[in-house]
């Protein structure tokens, strides 16, 4: 076993400053790795951080389908309610509220004629109710007339 007794003095200090030499080549190393890993920490913390903030974005996109599809869903579906075949376009569609809007027209029309026939039926009864009261007032007045 050799001993640090045993080299010579001359040769101690080369050994010592190979030995340092070599100690600071090992601390740059550990340096360099200290901060490679540090390098890789901070990436792993934003990736980390991106990855949260992809999915809190991709639930709220997911949640924004979801509502999408129920409300595609119930115009579907509302529209079969209204008789309109599932590859209906804007065309039937426009043509439908056409159809509908005239009809509606017709309605008031007729809810029209209906109101003057009521009113007219309420006047015919005015009027009869006017000439009875005019032939009894006309009765009245020839009893009254034979009487004095």
């Amino acid at each position: 076993m050799v001993t640090a007794l045993s080299v010579p003095p001359s040769k101690r200090k080369t050994i010592f400053a190979q030995g340092l030499a070599t100690l600071e080549l090992i601390a740059r190393q550990l340096d360099q790795q200290a901060v490679e890993q540090a390098h890789r920490e901070r990436m792993q913390l934003a990736v980390a951080e991106r990855l949260r903030s992809v999915e809190r974005d991709l639930s709220s996109h997911l949640a924004a389908r979801a509502t999408i599809s129920s409300e595609i869903e119930r115009f579907e579906r509302e529209r079969r309610n209204l008789g309109f075949a599932p590859g209906s376009n804007l065309d039937d569609l426009t043509r439908r509220r056409l159809e509908i809007s005239q009809a509606l027209e017709t309605a008031r029309e007729d809810m029209r004629i209906l109101e003057t026939i009521r009113l007219s039926a309420g006047l015919e009864r005015a009027i009869h109710a006017q000439s009875e009261a005019k032939a009894r007032l006309s009765r009245a007045q020839e009893r009254l007339g034979r009487s004095r």
